[in-house]
């Protein structure tokens, strides 16, 4: 077996911070590991919990990995669940909330080596 050459990152060891009520996400900034074009976000929202809307200079990339949500992009409503994922361009005014009595967890990659995020 060949080993890789960096170890694997725990989310654990990543500083979390509160963007939803009871939320958090933690991020992966990819020049810091070797990946200079990518931002990962990492985001647990419990339920009910949403973001405010907000848009970004760079594309935005949601993979739902447990729950079920409902993303607002440019006004147009998306409901994805596990498994799904939700594209939002760059500059697009954009939220999402958690439906349901899970929590909504998702990643999402952004194309860009730093995360800027214009709050409404």
């Amino acid at each position: 077996m060949v080993e890789p050459s960096q170890p694997p990152i725990k989310a654990s060891g990543i500083r979390a911070f509160e963007h939803t009520p009871g939320g958090s996400v933690r991020f992966v900034h990819g020049y810091d590991h070797g990946v200079r074009t990518v931002t990962l976000a990492i985001s647990n929202n419990p339920p009910g919990g949403d973001a405010p809307e907000h848009r970004h200079p760079r594309g935005e990339v949601f993979v739902v990995s447990e729950g079920r949500g409902v993303y607002s992009v440019d006004g147009v409503d998306i409901v994805a669940a596990a498994g799904d994922v939700v594209v939002v361009p760059a500059h697009s005014l954009h939220s999402f909330r958690a439906e349901g009595d899970t929590s909504l967890r998702h990643v999402a990659a952004f194309d860009s080596v730093r995360f800027d995020t214009e709050v409404h």
